[in-house]
């Protein structure tokens, strides 16, 4: 594996140092992003920038890391890619996340794969640990706009699209509802 992939991974440890998942371990955050990367690798994606961004990808949007930093450290596709995947909030949550929907349907196919990994990811982790203080609604709707985003990132790969659906019958089998991607169509 590229050097640069570690470099990315102490880079992000370090920026996410003092973050935590809002699972009820309290999970380190730096486990997210390299799960993402992880799973992009099952999924039998090599490109050393796919995975790098995968591990960058919350450290502008969570972190006081800028682009030109990444871009110092990682190159300009990297940096690019990485702005690509930060997503600005407004602070209407209802329009951050239909904002997110639309978003994936224009992102490059490398940001694509990393959005997909991401969501499958979170996806994964609420269904394990839900986060404190969500409620069984908010847990549902994270579940329905999360396939949406995946589904509108329209990225090709057997595994994750696997990983989805397994995902899904999952959840319908915990909650006992209807969540396929067949019912948000």
């Amino acid at each position: 594996m590229d050097k640069m992939v570690f470099q990315a991974i102490r880079f992000a440890a370090d920026k996410h140092r003092d973050q935590r998942r809002k699972d009820h371990r309290r999970t380190p955050y730096i486990v997210h992003p390299v799960a993402v990367a992880e799973l992009l690798i099952d999924a039998g994606i090599t490109d050393t920038a796919t995975l790098i961004a995968a591990i960058l990808h919350d450290t502008i949007e969570d972190t006081d890391t800028t682009s030109d930093e990444i871009r110092a450290l990682f190159g300009e596709e990297i940096a690019a890619l990485t702005v690509e995947l930060t997503v600005p909030e407004t602070g209407i949550k209802e329009l951050d996340k239909a904002r997110e929907i639309s978003d994936a349907l224009v992102l490059s196919p490398k940001a694509a794969l990393v959005r997909t990994a991401d969501k499958l990811c979170n996806l994964a982790d609420v269904l394990l640990d839900t986060p404190v203080g969500w409620t069984e609604e908010r847990r549902d709707y994270y579940i329905v706009w999360a396939q949406k985003v995946i589904v509108s990132s329209r990225v090709e790969n057997t595994l994750l699209n696997n990983r989805l659906f397994e995902l899904i019958t999952t959840a319908e089998n915990l909650f006992g509802k209807n969540f396929s991607v067949e019912s948000l169509l």
